[in-house]
């Protein structure tokens, strides 16, 4: 018979309660990433988790200039 994983149990509610995914709010992004890293006590959470907020920002600030940028050259070479 096969020995059954250990990490089979890990999604299940009571098991995530034991670690910081049950109230992540990237979970379903990550799926908690590697079980094994969190039963050997290491915290494997991308670090999107840390910088989300940061990263959001770069993208808006990058589009924003970029639609002003296109609306500048608009006005250089009207249709």
């Amino acid at each position: 018979a096969l020995k059954e994983n250990e990490f089979a149990d890990f999604y299940e509610e009571t098991e995530l309660k034991k670690f910081f995914c049950h109230k992540c709010e990237i979970f379903p992004i990550c799926g908690g990433s590697c079980p094994k890293e969190w039963k050997e006590g290491r915290i494997p959470c991308p670090s999107v988790k840390f910088n989300i907020k940061k990263r959001l920002m770069l993208f808006y600030l990058k589009n924003l200039h970029k639609q002003e940028y296109n609306q500048f050259l608009n006005t250089m070479n009207p249709l």
